[in-house]
């Protein structure tokens, strides 16, 4: 059966090839028209897919632009920052040099200031230890008799005394006082009255000194009443020396024509006259006249 059978099949076959062959190319036509369509869809599939991919990188680069554009502007904000710190750096730098010299300068102020002070603390002590003494000394020439004449205890009782230049009734001229007696004495005993007081007869040696008493010996009584004064020729006759064993300065100041001396007459008056440079007169010592006595001024007055 398979022998008759095959036969069959092969005529069949035969006869089936122009059948198929015309109905072939209809089925190839039909085939195709898929086929475009299918081919369009992918095109439009890959159209779509590059728009898709060009959008997205169309997107993709205006989001890289402007993160470029923000980066940029950033990074010039942080050079501009950067810029701004070094000025500020370089700023600080100068300050910082300006401080520290004005650093060493006040340590040097401080270490002069230092050496100061410590030069005024030795000044001090040898202030304290002055003022001690000074203290001491004062109490000791508190009891002397010219202090407690010149320096009175105050009316209060306390131990504080205030001190006068001058002696009361003396007058200050200078640096000295001058006390015009209004008594009568001898030469000698007027000199010892001055001595008493802790003076001598007055000295003259200057032409102020010489004006000066001039002013203060008016006339008393008559012209022949007089005002004794340190000079005189007791130790040796024509040589005139002053109380203290001084020679009378160069110029003189006598009564013009009373060069010559009368026996006994040692001792030298003056009085107010005319002319207040020639007013010195030389009379027996044993007559009573005022006198003048003359001490250094306790305290010297602006």
């Amino acid at each position: 059966m398979s022998n008759s059978v095959k036969p069959h099949d092969q005529r069949g076959s035969t006869r089936e090839t122009p059948h198929l062959g015309g109905g072939g190319e209809a089925g190839s036509a039909g085939a195709r028209e898929p086929s475009c369509w299918l081919a369009a869809a992918c095109l439009s599939l890959l159209c779509a897919a590059l728009f898709l991919g060009i959008a997205s990188l169309g997107i993709h680069y205006h989001r890289s632009s402007l993160k470029s554009t923000l980066l940029s502007l950033e990074l010039r904000a942080v050079q501009g920052e950067r810029r701004e710190l070094g000025e500020s750096v370089e700023q600080l730098l100068r300050d910082y040099a300006e401080l520290a010299g004005h650093r060493g300068q006040l340590l040097q102020e401080n270490v002069r200031l230092s050496e100061e002070r410590a030069l005024q603390a030795q000044q001090h002590a040898a202030l304290e230890r002055e003022t001690l003494r000074l203290r001491r000394t004062l109490t000791q020439l508190a009891h002397l008799p010219a202090v407690q004449r010149h320096c009175p205890p105050t009316p209060l009782g306390t131990q504080e005394r205030v001190c006068t230049p001058c002696l009361r009734g003396w007058r200050l001229f200078s640096t000295h006082c001058y006390f015009f007696s209004t008594e009568l004495r001898s030469w000698s005993s007027s000199r010892m009255h001055c001595l008493q007081q802790g003076g001598d007869l007055v000295l003259i040696d200057s032409v102020e000194e010489q004006e000066y008493l001039h002013r203060q010996t008016p006339q008393y009584r008559s012209p022949e009443y007089r005002y004794w004064i340190g000079l005189s020729d007791e130790e040796a006759e024509g040589v005139w020396v002053w109380v203290d064993g001084s020679l009378p300065m160069q110029k003189s100041f006598w009564v013009t024509g009373s060069g010559g001396e009368a026996a006994g007459e040692d001792c030298v008056s003056i009085l107010k006259e005319s002319s207040p440079v020639k007013n010195w007169r030389h009379h027996d010592c044993s007559k009573t006249f005022r006198w003048i006595c003359e001490s250094p001024a306790l305290v010297e007055t602006a």
